[in-house]
């Protein structure tokens, strides 16, 4: 499997897991997401000892996906404010 291809389906798992978070979990807001993104940026200027390139490319698809999904769920939430 290529990096990219090991990427991408990081991502896809990433977006998938959230989103169904967001929809079984009444208690997870958009707050909490915007804090696992906060702790994934941490994580990622943590890397003092070498993560190496694995665990490097978990990580940005792990950001990423969640930039996507607090992405859109901003959107929702500002196309319902739309419609009141």
């Amino acid at each position: 499997m290529t990096d990219e291809e090991r990427y991408q389906k990081l991502y896809d798992s990433y977006c998938t897991l959230t989103e169904h978070r967001r929809r079984a979990d009444p208690t997870f807001t958009i707050d909490d997401l915007r804090g696992l993104l906060a702790s994934a940026y941490e994580f990622e200027g943590q890397d003092w000892a070498g993560h190496g390139e694995p665990k490097n490319t978990a990580i940005a698809a792990r950001i990423a996906a969640y930039e996507h999904v607090l992405a859109e769920w901003e959107r929702r939430l500002n196309e319902d404010k739309g419609h009141e």
